[in-house]
């Protein structure tokens, strides 16, 4: 075992996901990586659970396509799995829905379970995201604001949805018409987007709580 290796052997689950999204940003966007230190790490990951770097993949991929993404359209960032939010990361997930206040008893130390709990959603299919720009304001949705994501729930029209169109992420409502798919902005000053046959549409989840920024 090499030093990278033997390195990496010792993390949690957690700081490997950080690690395998880090270096996968950095070599996307044309950083200098230490391919040798970046085999370790993926070897590593895959051989304690495959979701490791199957995720940080899939979750660097979406906070790439938002990179050069016009700020006027409220797009998806900092997207999380809350698989892999450490303990001060879900305290202060916590803290800003009021959980002191609403589950007296909670208990940090089993965050994952109690924080499904609270969502009414499996742990595995929670995605925790950060939004910015103003078109869904007319559904009480801002910058700043963070979402709560059920990547398993089957989406409906007038669902509000976290879609990836075209490798650029956004919040939407979805409206399904007349074998038609919609995009509708909650701003009047954005016009509601009719997806097109050639169009990669792929929704990501949808949105169950909106949680606002203090």
């Amino acid at each position: 075992m090499d030093d990278y290796s033997f390195f990496f052997q010792n993390l949690s689950y957690n700081d490997l996901y950080r690690f395998c999204l880090k270096y996968i940003l950095r070599n996307s966007l044309g950083y200098f990586v230490n391919q040798s230190k970046f085999n370790s790490l993926i070897e590593i990951a895959n051989s304690k659970d495959k979701r490791i770097y199957e995720y940080a993949q899939k979750d660097a991929n979406i906070i790439l396509s938002n990179y050069f993404l016009n700020m006027k359209e409220t797009k998806v960032i900092n997207i999380r799995r809350i698989d892999f939010l450490d303990s001060e990361e879900l305290n202060l997930l916590i803290l800003s829905i009021g959980a002191a206040n609403q589950y007296p008893n909670f208990n940090t130390d089993n965050n994952k379970i109690s924080v499904s709990d609270i969502f009414g959603i499996n742990g595995n299919n929670i995605l925790v995201c950060k939004v910015t720009g103003d078109s869904m304001i007319g559904a009480n949705i801002y910058a700043g604001d963070t979402l709560i994501v059920d990547t398993s729930a089957e989406p409906k029209s007038e669902d509000i949805v976290v879609v990836n169109l075209n490798d650029q992420s956004f919040v939407k409502r979805l409206i399904l018409k007349n074998k038609n798919t919609y995009l509708h902005s909650e701003n009047n000053n954005i016009k509601p987007y009719k997806v097109k046959n050639d169009d990669n549409l792929v929704i990501l989840g949808v949105v169950k709580h909106i949680l606002h920024s203090l």
